[in-house]
Formats: structure tokens, C-alpha cells, sequence
């Protein structure tokens, strides 16, 4: 089965799930950031391969993909402002 992507809200001491995604099989990722509106989650793997998601408070969808022409591991994901 595909690992997921989940979105957890915290508030009053509950945590629940709001949203979810399939990712893709074998991805395990080392670099998760939120943009700073909240509305992108970047995600990169141990592989090179960098994947933005969009939320809407309820869904999560892949946006854009890639593979930096750089030969080595993401390690690092920042957003400009």
C-alpha cells in the first residue's frame, strides 16, 4: 500500500486528521516545510526529488514535482516570502 501525507489539527488537547494524500510508494521524506501562508506543504526525499502539495483546510492535492539537476540529496526546503 502508498505511505500518505497527513495534516493534523491540535486544538483544546485534541488532535484529529483533516486531511490525507497518497504519496507515492518507496518516498520517504527528510524535509517537510509549510509555506508561510499555510497554504503549500514542500516535501523532499532522500532521493533529490522535491514535491510541493497545496491545502485548503480539508484536501491536499500535488501541485508540481521535480528533480533538481543537481546530483545530490535535498536536505534543506525554505519558502520567499
Amino acid at each position: 500500500t502508498a505511505s500518505e501525507l497527513r495534516v493534523y489539527l491540535f486544538q483544546n488537547n485534541t488532535l484529529s486528521s483533516v486531511a490525507s494524500s497518497a504519496l507515492p510508494l518507496g518516498n520517504n521524506f527528510v524535509v517537510t516545510r509549510w509555506s508561510p501562508d499555510g497554504k503549500y506543504i514542500g516535501l523532499s526525499d532522500g532521493n533529490g526529488l522535491l514535491t510541493i502539495y497545496t491545502f485548503n483546510q480539508n484536501t491536499i492535492q500535488q501541485v508540481a514535482s521535480i528533480v533538481p539537476s543537481t546530483s545530490s540529496d535535498i536536505w534543506g526546503l525554505a519558502w520567499s516570502p
